[in-house]
């Protein structure tokens, strides 16, 4: 289910984190997982803003986990931020490991190393749906419905959605 409020993973965070402009009318709770609009299709006015993760959609690029503090919120507890066009948002882009989190179809020890899905900031899931794009894998089976998951850094996203030479 989509966020509707802080996200209360418990990660390892990495080292690097970027800053990116929201989506002007995009709601982002801190901990949601977000991606970056590349044009394609011909859709160029969203190009380059940051928006809340939806799977299914080739238009995103996964990115990394939203960081937002109570001094970058616009509710100052922060929890979120709204888009206007301007407002930015701290994104780890690292490729941190999300430590014992729900992830649908997880059910033994054999899905270490199964790739990891989102179909929106929140839902981490092994199944693939039609466009889906893997944001993931798991690194440990934890208990049934349950594992570690290390999500894939940002460059390593753009390399794979790179055309090739």
């Amino acid at each position: 289910m989509a966020l509707a409020a802080r996200n209360t993973w418990e990660y390892q965070p990495g080292n690097l984190t970027a800053s990116f402009v929201i989506l002007s009318g995009a709601v982002i709770y801190d901990g949601a997982l977000v991606g970056l609009h590349e044009a394609k299709s011909g859709v160029t006015s969203s190009e380059g803003y940051l928006d809340t993760w939806t799977d299914g959609t080739d238009q995103l690029v996964f990115c990394g986990v939203a960081r937002i503090t109570d001094q970058n919120s616009s509710t100052g507890t922060g929890d979120k931020l709204t888009g206007d066009g301007t407002i930015e948002c701290a994104v780890d882009i690292s490729g941190v490991i999300l430590k014992n989190v729900a992830v649908t179809g997880s059910s033994a020890i054999d899905d270490v190393g199964d790739a990891v899905y989102a179909s929106d900031d929140n839902t981490l899931t092994l199944t693939a749906t039609s466009g889906a794009n893997e944001i993931g894998f798991v690194t440990r089976y934890q208990s049934s419905g349950y594992a570690d998951v290390h999500l894939f850094s940002m460059s390593q996203n753009f390399r794979s959605e790179s055309p090739e030479a």
